[in-house]
């Protein structure tokens, strides 16, 4: 159980790293052991040095971090679709550095075979890639209001459709999503090479774009 003080959200750092990194792997853990892994730690390191690089899906210029005290308890990476494809361009260049040539080619099938699991989002649209709260902290509202950043962002992007991806079997993120005002659009059931490792599918939802009131006084993105 952490302390009482205060949660702040604010723009991530580069040297945000070595915390948001284990956080982004337990957005999707069986996920990212796929894409990166196998191991549990191999996922966590490639993830950590992708967020600390920068440039690309993972980076650390497209994230918000959640504090409390000098601990990082949340994270999310958003941007706008176009910001997220250039950025996925550049990660193909980035992944034998991180991961090695070899284990990349390894995971390839997997990378393809997620790719192809769900429609591309508008590219008008902003995308919220990663939302993860530590375990011990959860309840507190601090997905709500990282998701508040992800709507300040997109009314100044000018989008008027904010997007996501959700597992389909995680009712949980499911329900969360969908207290925030976001509805399904569509359901893809994964393709057999991720639904023998247990990944059943993924679930397309979006939401208008809108500014909720926030409390500017716990509140800063800058």
């Amino acid at each position: 159980m952490r302390d009482d003080t205060p949660v702040t959200l604010r723009r991530a750092r580069a040297d945000d790293a070595p915390q948001a990194g284990p956080l982004v792997f337990e957005a999707a853990p069986i996920l990212f052991s796929l894409l990166f892994g196998p191991r549990e730690t191999e996922a966590v390191r490639a993830l950590t040095h992708l967020f600390q690089l920068g440039g690309n899906p993972f980076g650390w210029e497209q994230a918000w971090v959640a504090v409390q005290g000098e601990a990082v308890v949340g994270v999310m990476i958003a941007a706008t679709v176009e910001a997220r494809r250039r950025g996925g361009r550049r990660m193909w260049w980035l992944l034998p550095r991180v991961r090695g040539v070899g284990a990349m080619l390894r995971r390839l099938p997997e990378a393809l075979a997620m790719m192809r699991g769900y429609a591309s989002p508008p590219a008008e649209a902003f995308y919220v890639g990663i939302l993860a709260v530590a375990e011990d902290c959860r309840g507190q509202g601090i997905g709500s209001r990282l998701l508040e950043a992800a709507a300040a962002q997109a009314i100044q992007e000018r989008c008027a459709l904010t997007t996501l991806h959700v597992e389909m079997d995680h009712e949980d993120a499911l329900r969360f999503y969908r207290r925030a005002g976001f509805r399904e659009a569509a359901r893809h059931l994964a393709a057999p090479r991720l639904a023998r490792q247990g990944i059943a599918g993924f679930v397309t939802m979006e939401r208008l774009t809108t500014l909720p009131q926030l409390d500017e006084s716990v509140f800063a993105l800058d």
